[in-house]
């Protein structure tokens, strides 16, 4: 590496860290203002602590990924990266609840939602080893081989996929099975996009066709992303758009998740 790279790649390390200290100022100092002015009632404040406590692992996780990279080999562990990156949207989904819990009191489960919530369950799981895969593929550089869509060069399923033993070490350490099961995860998530909104528009709310709909819009966008990202060799800005996506697709998902429950006496933000 020459001095020029390194001082290229501390640059960003550089803007990374001061912006993580900086959203810990602004999480820290509104905090203080209102927890001292009696603002805040006491689930507000169990939610603040956690968050605080979500934040320094966020920032420990941070540390433990980059101390890989100084031992042996000069890069982040994938699986460490995949570890960081998972907590950061565990973050924003906790902003992102509690923020919908001001604006939308919630009261209990609306009945007759049963199945609306087996698939929202099922795509919540679908999404969250879809992150996990995506972290994977950045971390092994996945995204630079098998520059085809939809089959890898010539075969739906590369050879060189599940040539590792024991099989299922091909889906974590084989960069040819980590981007199909990238893929695959992606196209997955497809289905139960589709049934959120047969079983949305049954439910006769107009905020839940809205969210699903939306859901399922985002899920396109981020589909194709994802396709010309592979497509295109990995462009800077459509790497970063296409993990951007991801997080606002998580918010759809959170407000669907919210609509799926009664709302209070008087609900400001989402009528039904």
């Amino acid at each position: 590496m020459s001095l020029e790279d390194f001082k290229f790649i501390y640059f960003r390390e550089y803007l990374h860290r001061m912006a993580a200290r900086l959203i810990g100022l602004v999480f820290i100092i509104p905090l203080a203002w209102f927890w001292l002015k009696g603002k805040l009632n006491l689930l507000q404040k169990k939610r603040a602590v956690l968050l605080a406590g979500l934040g320094m692992l966020q920032g420990f996780m941070g540390w433990f990924m980059v101390q890989s990279g100084l031992i042996d080999v000069p890069f982040v562990s994938p699986y460490r990266l995949s570890v960081h990156l998972l907590p950061a949207f565990l973050i924003f989904a906790c902003c992102i609840w509690f923020g919908l819990d001001i604006l939308r009191n919630r009261r209990s489960s609306r009945p007759g939602f049963g199945r609306l919530k087996l698939w929202l369950g099922g795509f919540s799981v679908l999404f969250v080893l879809q992150l996990f895969w995506g972290a994977l593929v950045a971390g092994h550089k996945a995204g630079y081989v098998y520059n085809s869509f939809p089959k890898m060069n010539a075969h739906w399923i590369a050879p060189e996929a599940f040539l590792m033993h024991p099989f299922w070490v091909n889906l974590f350490a084989n960069i040819a099975g980590i981007q199909f099961m990238h893929s695959l995860l992606g196209t997955l998530l497809l289905i139960p996009a589709i049934v959120l909104i047969w079983y949305s528009c049954r439910t006769k709310s107009r905020a839940l066709i809205f969210s699903a709909a939306a859901l399922f819009g985002m899920l396109i966008v981020q589909y194709l992303s994802g396709v010309f990202t592979l497509l295109w060799q990995v462009p800077l800005w459509l790497g970063v758009w296409h993990q951007g996506w991801a997080m606002l697709l998580a918010g759809v998902l959170l407000l669907s998740w919210h609509l799926s429950v009664k709302p209070s006496e008087t609900e400001p933000a989402f009528s039904t």
